[in-house]
């Protein structure tokens, strides 16, 4: 891309709101937190040296221009679940859209994947479920036509390595984290996860 005009020092070029998204499954487990609509990051860059590190006496230099130090008293969490967000208004649109559905449930889903799909994270079931969630609340009109629109490729066409969850190997695995999905949305029946073959 070319600029066909001056851009400032720290001048937002691009924005958007992404569809759905979701945070790895492993990630999550291993203390990374983030806001679980918008993925902005709920620890500062030395919470996160220090948790990677394991070591809580690490001490970064400027800690005073971290801007998530700057927002931190806006973080809230879900008064059930406790999952935890930005801001109030990253709440209140996650419940519209997905939260309001998957509110302490579906963590069995999580736990069954995290057993068949080990770090490093290509990507995590909880998308899915994010996005059934979405259908059963109904929050975005025409969801899945939007969805229709993305294109997926099972093959990297740069290494040409195929997604390490494809192969007949892992079909039990996948059979069985189906009818864990199937269980968890088996009271709703104008949701239906599609089959996995």
């Amino acid at each position: 891309m070319v600029a066909s005009v001056n851009i400032k020092k720290d001048e937002t070029i691009f924005s958007e709101v992404a569809l759905v998204s979701c945070q790895f499954s492993w990630n999550k487990t291993y203390g990374y937190l983030s806001c679980d609509l918008c993925m902005s990051p709920l620890e500062t860059a030395e919470e996160n040296v220090r948790r990677l590190a394991f070591d809580e006496t690490i001490v970064l230099p400027y800690s005073e221009l971290d801007p998530v130090a700057h927002v931190q008293q806006n973080f809230v969490s879900c008064e059930n679940c406790s999952t935890k967000y930005c801001s109030k208004e990253c709440l209140s649109t996650a419940n519209k859209l997905y939260h309001n559905v998957m509110c302490g449930r579906y963590d069995e889903i999580n736990e069954k994947w995290k057993t068949i799909h080990y770090p490093p994270e290509t990507s995590t079931i909880m998308i899915i479920v994010r996005i059934f969630a979405m259908l059963k609340s109904q929050s975005v009109p025409n969801l899945m036509e939007k969805l229709n629109e993305f294109s997926c490729r099972s093959i990297n066409e740069d290494i040409s390595l195929c997604h390490k969850m494809l192969g007949e190997k892992f079909q039990d695995q996948i059979s069985d984290l189906h009818k864990t999905i199937l269980q968890a949305f088996q009271d709703d029946e104008a949701t239906v996860a599609p089959r996995v073959t």
